[in-house]
Protein backbone atom coordinates (compact mmCIF):
# COMPACT_ATOMS: atom_id res chain seq x y z
CA UNK A 1 0.00 0.00 0.00
CA UNK A 2 2.54 2.32 0.89
CA UNK A 3 4.79 1.79 -2.26
CA UNK A 4 1.94 2.49 -4.51
CA UNK A 5 1.37 5.82 -2.69
CA UNK A 6 4.79 6.90 -2.79
CA UNK A 7 4.53 6.33 -6.88
CA UNK A 8 1.04 8.05 -7.06
CA UNK A 9 2.83 10.98 -4.97
CA UNK A 10 5.59 10.60 -6.79
CA UNK A 11 3.79 11.15 -10.28
CA UNK A 12 1.38 13.68 -8.85
CA UNK A 13 4.74 15.73 -8.14
CA UNK A 14 6.29 15.38 -10.98
CA UNK A 15 2.97 16.41 -13.12
CA UNK A 16 3.14 19.76 -10.75
CA UNK A 17 6.70 20.71 -11.57
CA UNK A 18 6.28 19.43 -15.44
CA UNK A 19 3.39 21.60 -16.00
CA UNK A 20 4.69 25.13 -13.55
CA UNK A 21 7.04 26.55 -16.45
CA UNK A 22 4.13 26.25 -18.73
CA UNK A 23 1.46 27.87 -16.71
CA UNK A 24 0.59 31.54 -18.36
CA UNK A 25 0.60 33.40 -15.33
CA UNK A 26 4.04 32.84 -14.48
CA UNK A 27 6.02 32.96 -17.87
CA UNK A 28 3.95 35.57 -19.13
CA UNK A 29 5.94 39.22 -19.55
CA UNK A 30 3.76 42.05 -18.49
CA UNK A 31 4.96 45.23 -19.86
CA UNK A 32 2.40 46.29 -17.33
CA UNK A 33 4.55 45.01 -14.31
CA UNK A 34 1.42 42.48 -13.35
CA UNK A 35 3.55 39.25 -14.41
CA UNK A 36 6.31 37.80 -13.02
CA UNK A 37 9.01 38.31 -15.81
CA UNK A 38 9.10 42.79 -15.31
CA UNK A 39 9.99 43.47 -18.64
CA UNK A 40 10.34 42.62 -22.50
CA UNK A 41 9.30 43.76 -25.55
CA UNK A 42 9.97 46.38 -27.49
CA UNK A 43 8.15 49.02 -25.12
CA UNK A 44 10.01 47.97 -22.33
CA UNK A 45 13.45 46.89 -23.26
CA UNK A 46 14.82 44.52 -19.62
CA UNK A 47 17.79 46.30 -18.02
CA UNK A 48 19.85 45.38 -14.54
CA UNK A 49 17.22 45.84 -12.31
CA UNK A 50 14.83 44.41 -13.81
CA UNK A 51 16.94 41.23 -12.81
CA UNK A 52 16.25 42.20 -9.10
CA UNK A 53 13.03 42.80 -9.64
CA UNK A 54 12.58 39.46 -11.07
CA UNK A 55 14.37 37.78 -8.12
CA UNK A 56 11.98 39.55 -5.70
CA UNK A 57 9.53 38.44 -7.82
CA UNK A 58 10.45 34.85 -7.74
CA UNK A 59 11.02 35.13 -3.85
CA UNK A 60 7.59 36.51 -3.25
CA UNK A 61 5.97 33.71 -5.53
CA UNK A 62 7.69 31.12 -3.83
CA UNK A 63 6.71 32.19 -0.21
CA UNK A 64 3.09 33.32 -0.92
CA UNK A 65 2.18 31.39 -3.60
CA UNK A 66 4.18 27.38 -3.64
CA UNK A 67 5.00 27.11 0.11
CA UNK A 68 1.70 27.01 1.34
CA UNK A 69 0.75 24.72 -1.51
CA UNK A 70 3.38 22.17 -0.03
CA UNK A 71 2.91 22.94 2.98
CA UNK A 72 -1.03 21.19 2.81
CA UNK A 73 -0.06 18.97 0.76
CA UNK A 74 2.86 17.18 3.17
CA UNK A 75 -0.35 18.14 5.79
CA UNK A 76 -2.29 15.80 3.93
CA UNK A 77 0.04 13.12 3.02
CA UNK A 78 1.46 13.40 7.18
CA UNK A 79 -2.87 13.09 7.55
CA UNK A 80 -2.84 9.62 5.24
CA UNK A 81 0.24 8.26 6.65
CA UNK A 82 -1.82 8.09 10.33
CA UNK A 83 -5.49 7.69 8.94
CA UNK A 84 -4.38 4.47 6.97
CA UNK A 85 -1.78 3.47 10.14
CA UNK A 86 -4.41 0.40 11.21
CA UNK A 87 -2.32 0.64 14.62
CA UNK A 88 1.27 0.23 12.93
CA UNK A 89 3.12 2.97 15.29
CA UNK A 90 5.70 3.38 12.50
CA UNK A 91 3.31 4.84 10.11
CA UNK A 92 1.95 7.22 12.73
CA UNK A 93 4.97 8.23 13.87
CA UNK A 94 5.96 8.89 10.03
CA UNK A 95 2.86 10.99 9.92
CA UNK A 96 3.21 13.50 12.76
CA UNK A 97 6.70 13.90 12.20
CA UNK A 98 5.51 15.12 8.05
CA UNK A 99 3.14 17.21 9.74
CA UNK A 100 5.56 18.56 12.54
CA UNK A 101 8.25 19.11 10.23
CA UNK A 102 5.99 21.04 7.70
CA UNK A 103 4.41 23.62 10.02
CA UNK A 104 8.62 23.76 11.67
CA UNK A 105 9.33 24.30 7.99
CA UNK A 106 6.89 26.52 7.12
CA UNK A 107 7.44 28.94 10.51
CA UNK A 108 10.88 29.23 9.41
CA UNK A 109 9.90 31.19 6.13
CA UNK A 110 7.73 33.07 7.39
CA UNK A 111 9.49 34.01 10.72
CA UNK A 112 12.67 34.76 8.31
CA UNK A 113 11.21 37.88 7.20
CA UNK A 114 10.61 38.99 10.53
CA UNK A 115 14.31 37.85 12.33
CA UNK A 116 15.90 40.33 9.04
CA UNK A 117 13.67 42.96 9.79
CA UNK A 118 14.54 42.86 13.54
CA UNK A 119 18.13 42.33 13.14
CA UNK A 120 17.96 45.44 10.68
CA UNK A 121 16.30 47.93 13.41
CA UNK A 122 18.97 46.70 16.11
CA UNK A 123 21.51 47.37 14.56
CA UNK A 124 20.44 50.72 13.26
CA UNK A 125 20.77 49.56 9.40
CA UNK A 126 17.66 50.07 8.65
CA UNK A 127 17.28 54.25 9.90
CA UNK A 128 21.03 54.60 8.51
CA UNK A 129 20.31 53.67 5.37
CA UNK A 130 17.00 54.39 4.47
CA UNK A 131 15.88 50.16 4.26
CA UNK A 132 13.17 51.09 6.79
CA UNK A 133 11.15 48.98 4.35
CA UNK A 134 13.97 46.68 2.43
CA UNK A 135 11.61 44.10 1.38
CA UNK A 136 9.59 46.75 -1.27
CA UNK A 137 11.91 47.44 -4.54
CA UNK A 138 11.13 50.77 -6.08
CA UNK A 139 10.99 51.65 -9.84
Amino acid sequence: MEKIFNRILFGVLIIFIATLPISPQITEADTRGGGLIPCGGTENPCGVRDLFVLLHNVVDFGITKLAPIFVVMMLVIGGFHILTSAGNPGRVTKGKDLIKWALIGYAIVLLSWIIINTIFSLIGLANWTGLNKWWEIKL
